[in-house]
């Protein structure tokens, strides 16, 4: 941290003497930067970009401090996407400056607040890669996981962020670390409730979707069996109507018999009455 500080007061201090101007400058050349140079301490970024972005565009004053100072002003204005285009003019013209290394931190962070996640990684990972023990080398840990959290991918982001807390204590990024590894672990304790909760509801569903199978099953074969029974008990009855039936026409028939006979026997009784008086 205390190196950081130290860089941008050189940087500032060189920029002030004007030891970037080349000898002969036009003075109204001197008078766009001083007022851009200006407007940057006073955190009046608008006019800073204005300014500086004047002052880069000539010739005479086209610097590789001038052009830093114009992407900082940029940064701190939110735009991004000038800053991008800008890191890459410098990384393109002045790839051999003291500046070059920060230029391309930021350039990683431009990526990250354009939303190119993927681009932010790839950019950071490039500088970690190539600046070991730079000043600027635990804060491209945390942006790098600041670009993977942004995508969700929190298993990649953790440990980043871990790595922020433990290696770089003095950073001024490690409370903003320490507050997203506690919220990525609140997440996962969040996470393994909605699962089990989920769970527990799939299985409710599962088991009142059973239960419901089951009690529409049985009603279906109380159903089907009282209707069976039904037509069992019908098929019964009707048998036994015809039964009934077929009993009563046997008795007419039998009734019928009698009849007969009885009609048979009176003329034969009568005679045999007859007969009897006689004999007496």
């Amino acid at each position: 941290m205390a190196r950081r500080i130290t860089f941008c007061a050189a940087v500032l201090f060189m920029l002030c003497t004007g030891a970037f101007f080349c000898a002969g400058a036009e003075p109204a050349v001197e008078s766009s930067f001083e007022r851009g140079l200006h407007a940057y301490r006073s955190g009046d970024w608008t006019s800073a970009v204005f300014m500086l972005r004047k002052a880069v565009s000539l010739k005479e004053s086209e610097t590789p401090e001038a052009l830093y100072l114009l992407i900082m002003s940029e940064m701190y204005s939110g735009d991004y996407k000038n800053a991008a285009n800008d890191c890459k003019t410098y990384l393109a013209q002045y790839s051999d400056t003291p500046y070059a290394s920060y230029v391309q931190y930021q350039q990683g962070r431009c990526a990250y607040y354009l939303a190119d996640y993927n681009g932010a990684v790839l950019l950071l990972s490039d500088f970690c890669h190539q600046n070991d023990g730079h000043e600027m080398y635990g804060a491209a840990l945390y942006w790098m996981a600041e670009a993977f959290f942004a995508g969700y991918n929190y298993d990649a982001a953790l440990p980043l962020y871990q790595r922020v807390v433990s290696d770089f204590a003095e950073d001024d990024k490690v409370p903003a670390a320490q507050y997203r590894i506690e919220t990525i672990r609140q997440r996962g304790r969040e996470e393994k409730l909605i699962y089990l909760l989920r769970k527990t509801s799939e299985e409710f569903l599962s088991a009142r979707e059973l239960y419901e199978k089951q009690l529409q099953e049985y009603k279906a074969k109380g159903l089907v069996t009282l209707q069976r029974q039904l037509k069992e008990t019908e098929e019964k009855n009707a048998a036994l109507l015809l039964e009934l039936d077929a009993k009563e026409k046997k008795n007419d028939a039998l009734q019928k018999q009698v009849d007969e006979l009885k009609e048979q026997k009176a003329p034969a009784g009568q005679a045999a009455k007859a007969k009897s008086r006689g004999g007496i």
